[in-house]
C-alpha cells in the first residue's frame, strides 16, 4: 500500500527539492501526522539528525502519539535507536551505513534498512559516495537483521520516473518474509498500483505525490472493489478494539472518509453514500483506514460520538465493553468536567500529592496481601491509581503501551 512520509527540519515539515534546498510547509506537523495516519503508518525522516544539525525528537514524540510510524534520519548508534523507540517508534529506518553489530543490537522485527540504489549498485554518504554493492548481495547479508527494505531510486525519487520494476521483482523474489518499499520512482497511479500488486508499499513524500494525484486517491485507486458489486465490507471498531459495526462503502464513500476525517459508507436502502452522523449527531472521527491482505475488505477504527447502533446501542453486537480503557476515558471526562457536586475521581484528580500517597498505600497493600482475594482487590485498588495518575499527568495507556513496545525485544547488557 502506500506510506506517507513527512521529513522534517527545524520543527517544520519540508520537501526536498532537486537541487537541494528545502520547501517548508506551513502544516502543524502533529495534525498533518493525524490526517495522513487516515492512510496507515507513517515514515518520519529527521534531517536534522541525518546531517548532524540537532534533532527533532520531542516533536517525533507528539508524533508517534497520533500515529504509528517508522522513524530514520542520523541512526548511527544504539543510543539514538533506543531513544526513538522509547519515543514510540514502531520501527526504525537505518541506513545501509550501519553495521550487523548495531543491527544486531535491536529485535529484528523493528528494524528496516534503507538503500539507494544508482544504476544497480548501492550507493552512500547522500549519494555522492559509489560503490559495487549488488543491492541483493547486501540484502542477504543483512537479512537476518532486519524485518525489511526500503530502496530508494536515486535519480528516479526526484523526477518520479517509472520504476525499475524487474529490479524490484528481482528484490522481492531474493527476500521471501521481508516487507519491501519502494521511496519514490513512480509517476503515475498505476506504478503504485503495480507496485501493490507486486507485494511492495510505494513511500511517497508529502509535498511530492506523483503527478500531483491526492494521496487518499492513490490509495482508494489500490482497492478491490470488483469483489461485490463495487462495494467493500468495512469492520468498524472504535480506538479499544471493541466491533461497532459492519458496514459497506464504495470508493467514492473510502475517499470522502479519508480526505474529511468523518467515517462515511454506502446505505444499501437509500442507494447511495451517507456520512455517519448526519441527521443523528452521532459521527465517527476516522483514526485510520486498513485494507486487509487481498484488498478487498477494510478495517475503520473511529473515535464514535453516541451510539453507532441504530437502536440506541453503543455496538451492533453490544453495549460498550468494561477494561482498562474504558475507565481511563470516564476519568478523563470526569477531569474535563466543571461540576460542582464533584465525584471523588474529580476531588482526587485535584490533589496530585493524595494520588502518590494512595499509590504508595496500595502498593504496600498488594505485597503484604496473604490470600489471592487479598490480592484481587488490592490489584483493583492499585490500578484505579495508577490510572488517576497517568490522567492527572496527560499521559494515556497508549502512552504506557509505546512506552512497551519501545523496550520488548531488547538486549540489554
Amino acid at each position: 500500500m502506500i506510506i506517507p512520509a513527512i521529513e522534517l527540519r527545524g520543527g517544520k515539515v519540508v520537501t526536498v527539492q532537486a537541487d537541494d534546498t528545502y520547501r517548508t510547509h506551513e502544516d502543524d506537523p502533529v495534525e498533518l501526522a493525524r490526517a495522513l495516519y487516515r492512510l496507515g503508518e507513517l515514515v518520519v525522516i529527521d534531517l536534522d539528525a541525518a546531517q548532524d544539525a540537532g534533532d527533532n525528537l520531542d516533536l517525533i514524540q507528539r508524533i508517534c502519539r497520533v500515529a504509528e510510524c517508522r522513524v530514520g534520519g542520523g541512526i548511527r548508534d544504539e543510543r539514538l535507536g533506543d531513544r526513538l523507540l522509547r519515543a514510540g517508534a514502531k520501527q526504525l529506518v537505518v541506513g545501509t551505513g550501519a553495521d550487523v553489530e548495531l543491527l544486531a543490537r535491536f529485535p529484528r522485527k523493528k528494524v528496516l534498512v534503507a538503500m539507494d540504489i544508482q544504476d544497480g549498485r548501492v550507493v552512500r554518504k547522500g549519494w555522492k559516495e559509489e560503490t559495487d554493492i549488488d543491492p541483493v548481495d547486501l540484502a542477504m547479508r543483512l537479512r537476518e537483521h532486519c524485518a525489511g527494505f526500503v530502496y530508494t531510486l536515486v535519480g528516479h525519487r526526484v523526477r518520479m520516473e517509472r520504476p525499475e520494476l524487474q529490479r524490484f521483482e528481482r528484490l522481492k523474489s531474493a527476500l521471501p518474509g521481508h516487507r519491501l518499499t519502494a521511496a519514490g520512482g513512480f509517476s503515475t497511479v498505476e506504478d503504485l498500483r503495480e507496485l501493490d500488486r507486486m507485494g511492495l508499499d510505494g513511500q511517497v513524500t508529502y509535498g511530492r505525490s506523483p503527478c500531483g494525484t491526492d494521496l487518499a486517491e492513490a490509495f482508494v485507486s489500490v482497492l478491490d472493489t470488483e469483489i461485490s458489486s463495487g462495494l467493500l465490507p468495512v469492520v468498524v471498531q472504535d480506538t479499544t478494539g471493541q466491533v461497532l459495526s459492519l458496514m459497506h462503502a464504495n470508493r467514492e464513500a473510502v475517499l470522502m472518509s479519508v480526505q474529511t476525517g468523518m467515517a462515511t459508507y454506502w446505505s444499501a436502502g437509500q442507494g447511495k453514500i451517507f456520512t455517519k452522523g448526519q441527521s443523528s449527531g452521532n459521527t465517527q472521527d476516522v483514526v485510520t483506514v486498513r485494507p486487509d491482505c487481498t484488498r478487498g475488505a477494510l478495517l475503520f477504527t473511529v473515535k464514535p460520538t453516541g451510539p453507532s447502533c441504530h437502536l440506541g446501542r453503543y455496538s451492533c453486537f453490544d453495549d460498550m465493553s468494561y477494561n482498562l480503557h474504558r475507565i481511563e476515558q470516564l476519568m478523563q471526562d470526569r477531569k474535563a468536567t466543571a461540576d460542582p457536586r464533584k465525584s471523588y475521581t474529580q476531588l482526587m484528580l485535584a490533589d496530585r500529592k493524595a494520588i502518590k500517597e494512595r499509590i504508595r498505600e496500595e502498593t504496600e497493600s498488594l505485597v503484604s496481601a496473604a490470600t489471592s482475594d487479598e490480592v484481587l482487590w488490592e490489584t483493583a485498588d492499585l490500578l484505579y491509581f495508577v490510572l488517576l495518575n497517568l490522567v492527572h499527568e496527560d499521559l494515556s495507556l497508549d502512552d504506557v503501551n509505546r512506552e512497551l513496545r519501545g523496550r520488548a525485544g531488547r538486549r540489554r547488557s
